[in-house]
């Protein structure tokens, strides 16, 4: 029996997604050159409220569970909003689990729900500091379409 469980769902897995999700934000946090403020205080209640917002229609959560160890290892969050618009919201597997292909497993199931709701487009964020993800998301068909630049007021 494999110890890698993969589990299917949408806003009742959210709560499991949060200690995974905790650490994205820190390797965030580590990474991001101009908004480490905005991570330093930016918590998975504030994510979570995104991904319940009543613009979103649809929410699909994956999840990877070892079930030897007792502990989740790995997430995707992917949505749907009104305009049939997909969006890949978050994507993490625990540093002690890469290169066993479970992010790309994720990305397949993410991928074949966005199928079978029909989604119209698909886009995927990637925060700055994160840029080695590239070259993974764009196996899966996705590449840069724009560079949006946020304001910063000056301190005084």
């Amino acid at each position: 029996m494999d110890p890698l469980e993969f589990l299917a769902g949408d806003k009742e897995l959210l709560p499991r997604v949060k200690p995974l999700w905790e650490k994205l934000n820190w390797h965030h946090l580590l990474n991001n050159t101009w908004f480490k403020h905005y991570y330093s205080t930016f918590s998975f209640e504030t994510r979570q409220k995104h991904f319940l917002n009543e613009a979103i229609v649809k929410l699909n959560v994956d999840l990877v569970s070892d079930r030897l160890h007792h502990r989740d290892v790995g997430y995707c969050v992917t949505s749907l909003n009104r305009g049939g618009a997909g969006e890949i919201e978050s994507l993490y597997v625990d540093v002690d689990y890469r290169k066993l292909g479970l992010g790309d497993q994720l990305m397949r199931r993410a991928m074949a729900w966005l199928d079978e709701q029909g989604a119209a487009s698909r886009t995927i964020s990637v925060a700055e500091g994160n840029e080695e993800v590239l070259p993974f998301y764009q196996h899966y068909g996705f590449y840069p379409r724009a560079i949006v630049l946020e304001y910063i007021p000056p301190q005084k």
